[in-house]
């Protein structure tokens, strides 16, 4: 998908004021002050992935949409991201057992619905 610089920067605005409100829904969810940072966005393709993050393991939250704009988008974060944000969520620091792996799955997917509706 081509895009325009102009389009590039509206849509960036879009997403910062939607992981605002995403921010908002999770410092009420926490009871701590959470901060989401765009510092920019990209439009790349799924093959292009891997080298876009910097890592082949990485957790990716995907979420589908229907109406006046239908596809899917995608929060992707490299995998030692993920697990950082995770233990903070938890209040753990790394903690590893089957139980833990679950649980941590379950709180990313959760965070990646939050600001997946924030922003859309």
């Amino acid at each position: 998908m081509n895009m325009t610089d102009a389009q590039i920067d509206v849509l960036t605005e879009i997403i910062n004021i939607g992981s605002g409100r995403a921010g908002s829904m999770l410092t009420d969810l926490l009871h701590s002050q959470v901060i989401l940072n765009i510092p920019s966005v990209r439009i790349i393709s799924a093959e292009s992935l891997e080298s876009e993050v910097g890592s082949d393991q990485f957790s990716a939250i995907q979420l589908g949409f229907k109406g006046a704009l239908s596809g899917k988008t995608e929060l992707v974060f490299p995998l030692e991201s993920a697990d950082n944000l995770v233990d903070v969520v938890m209040g753990q620091n790394g903690e590893e057992n089957a139980e833990a792996d679950l649980l941590k799955t379950g709180i990313l997917m959760e965070v990646g619905n939050i600001v997946i509706n924030g922003v859309m």
